[in-house]
């Protein structure tokens, strides 16, 4: 007769050993492989910070000349007026700066040819949102009108806000001087180096960018899933919605 009774340490079963089938097992290897990718991009994303926002600059003994800078500057019958501190105020909100390695601010015209233009320059033409931020006072905004975009390039159907009387403003080209010259951290950019080599691999790439929501087909892998497609063709398709017709 075989005997049921079995103590309290026999009697426990294999679920109390917290054993892992293989399936859990590769389920744990790869979520902690994308642990460790996701805190790898944070890392990143917090020194790729210091580089660009965390910036130490120390100045620069003697300065150095790079290219010439273009901007606008009041004009000379402005200039001596009892209205220069306005519209020097103006200037100071609508005012833009063009950089040119030469004094002569040329653009080429033809690829192969040698035609040259003079490059233009517009003040800025904020829209609608970026005008009510710079807060214009009431005075200052009665001289700004609604228009479509002066550069071209601009021209997408969205208006922006002029200036009414451009011509009391010049343009004025003056060197363009560096007076301070940026601390770079070693470290830092070692450690951004070693992180970019890793995400290089198209595998780690393609792993991040879908853990980020983004679809990403690597060469060589599996195909893009093919989109669902009805079995019925169009012709069978316009003979059923006939037959619907008729009844």
């Amino acid at each position: 007769m075989m005997d049921y009774t079995t103590t309290a340490e026999e009697s426990c079963s294999l679920h109390s050993f917290r054993i892992r089938c293989p399936r859990s097992r590769k389920r744990a290897v790869r979520a902690d492989r994308e642990k460790r990718l996701i805190k790898l991009e944070n890392e990143r994303t917090k020194l790729w910070y210091i580089k660009h926002h965390e910036v130490v600059y120390v100045p620069l003994d003697p300065p150095i000349q790079r290219g010439f800078k273009r901007s606008f500057v009041l004009g000379e019958e402005v200039a001596c007026s009892a209205g220069a501190a306005f519209y020097q105020g103006i200037l100071d909100k609508i005012n833009t700066t063009l950089f040119q390695p030469d004094r002569f601010f040329l653009k080429k015209v033809r690829k192969n040819g040698k035609k040259k233009i003079p490059i233009p320059q517009y003040l800025l033409e904020p829209d609608t949102q970026r005008f009510l931020k710079q807060a214009f006072t009431e005075k200052e905004a009665s001289l700004f009108y609604l228009s479509i975009p002066s550069n071209p390039r601009r021209r997408c159907g969205q208006e922006v806000w002029k200036f009414k009387e451009p011509w009391r403003f010049r343009l004025k080209i003056r060197p363009n001087f560096i007076t301070e010259q940026r601390v770079e951290d070693t470290a830092v950019e070692q450690r951004l180096q070693e992180i970019r080599q890793i995400q290089a691999d198209p595998k780690i790439f393609g792993r991040m960018e879908n853990l980020k929501g983004r679809k990403v087909r690597i060469w060589g892998s599996r195909k893009w899933p093919r989109p669902y497609r009805s079995r019925t063709t169009t012709r069978q398709w316009l003979m059923e919605l006939e037959k619907e017709l008729l009844f």
